[in-house]
């Protein structure tokens, strides 16, 4: 089985069960990453300060800014340090 397909068909699919209907959490956390970075002039945020705004538990913040991350929205820094690549901001502002 490919891995590649796999990770972006568990990335959908968990997108998919947290979203309820309305705006979908990887869109939520890349908003409020912008949010806190673009609109604040912070260059880096925490993860897990970004997760827990948008109600997720550590884990599940960890699983989605990793295929945020491969996906080329966020880039990880040091730690737990995030911030958007031009692709995320991109992302975030439609």
């Amino acid at each position: 089985m490919d891995l590649s397909k796999l990770n972006k068909y568990r990335y959908a699919k968990v997108l998919d069960i947290m979203s309820g209907g309305g705006e979908k959490i990887g869109d939520k956390i890349l908003r409020k990453l912008y949010e806190k970075t673009v609109n604040s002039g912070v260059e880096t945020v925490d993860r897990y300060e970004i997760g827990k705004e948008v109600g997720l538990l550590d884990e599940q913040t960890d699983n989605i800014i990793d295929e945020l991350t491969s996906y080329g929205y966020i880039k990880k820094i040091v730690g737990t340090k995030i911030n958007l690549t031009e692709d995320g901001r991109k992302r975030a502002e439609i």
